[in-house]
């Protein structure tokens, strides 16, 4: 008879890689739109995390992830809600909230939801944000009436682009 192999962490690609990267060690982190649960299956296993709010509104992606979490014993640590956006935090202080795979505008809509966000920013170790479709962009939040998102994202462009040039930020 074989030995059982240990549980292999799922392949992140190197979108999810960049994301993980992104994300502080900490307490608690949200997944807001996690789709399969991979990105959280891997901070959690990499001790990056020690609890999760992994939250869709999509059941299928829901019972993939928890089907994950199950595989590689990790239930214990996570809470799956099928809430909207950061509903899913109810009311909890997340230490990084992690907004990915979704386009700019529904990232946009999400962070503009009936949520203390500005609070929440003042709490937040970390906001990761990663549109696949449409940036979101300070101007984008300017023109909403949002100035702290608005100084937020610029602060997030100032920093990329000092990175790009080869600074240090």
């Amino acid at each position: 008879m074989k030995p059982v192999s240990p549980l292999r962490l799922p392949a992140l690609d190197r979108r999810l890689s960049r994301i993980a990267e992104q994300v502080p060690v900490c307490d608690l982190a949200a997944d807001i739109g996690a789709d399969h649960g991979k990105l959280s299956c891997h901070l959690l296993h990499t001790g990056r995390v020690k609890r999760m709010i992994v939250s869709d509104i999509s059941q299928h992606s829901r019972d993939k992830a928890r089907d994950l979490f199950i595989r590689h014993r990790l239930m214990d640590r996570v809470s799956l809600s099928a809430a909207d956006g950061l509903h899913a935090l109810d009311g909890q202080k997340a230490d990084a909230v992690i907004i990915a795979g979704m386009g700019g505008a529904l990232i946009a809509r999400i962070l503009q939801q009936d949520v203390d966000v500005q609070g929440a920013l003042l709490l937040l170790g970390a906001l990761v944000l990663y549109p696949i479709v449409a940036t979101v962009t300070a101007e984008g939040w300017r023109q909403v009436g949002d100035d702290t998102l608005a100084t937020v994202f610029q602060q997030i462009a100032d920093e990329q682009r000092a990175r790009g040039a080869g600074g240090a930020a």
